[in-house]
């Protein structure tokens, strides 16, 4: 299992790293460029109730990570690509954010599809973009 925790996007690079803002909506395909490693903090519609975990599918070999906000029990964006060795805490939240998580450090370059873990919100679904390094 690979389980990060993003307490200061920073240390990835050894030099400061920018947080990226996603604003998601129905509307909306964000087809924003990230880095490995990087913190992107969320934003909703007011209204939009949601959980915490999320999943990132993408990439060459094509692979599903699975994120967890920072509104989990310890407080930091985590992820994992395997999802039989993470618990997605199930919390609802609502309001418009910004939910923070953390792309993977070892997510390969290449366009993503940023999905809630629940299927009951496909709708907020989004494309992203991770750099190479």
């Amino acid at each position: 299992m690979s389980t990060s925790e993003a307490s200061d996007p920073s240390t990835t690079t050894g030099a400061e790293v920018e947080v990226v803002s996603i604003e998601i909506n129905s509307q909306q395909d964000a087809s924003t460029s990230v880095q490995p490693g990087q913190r992107v903090d969320l934003y909703f519609e007011p209204v939009t109730e949601r959980g915490v975990g999320w999943t990132l599918t993408g990439g060459s070999p094509e692979t599903t990570y699975y994120l967890v906000s920072s509104f989990s029990e310890s407080g930091e964006p985590t992820w994992t690509d395997s999802i039989n060795e993470f618990d997605i805490p199930d919390i609802a939240i609502g309001g418009a954010g910004p939910d923070p998580i953390v792309i993977p450090d070892i997510a390969t370059a290449g366009d993503y599809q940023l999905c809630p873990e629940s299927d009951r919100r496909a709708d907020l679904c989004t494309t992203i973009t991770v750099a190479s390094t």
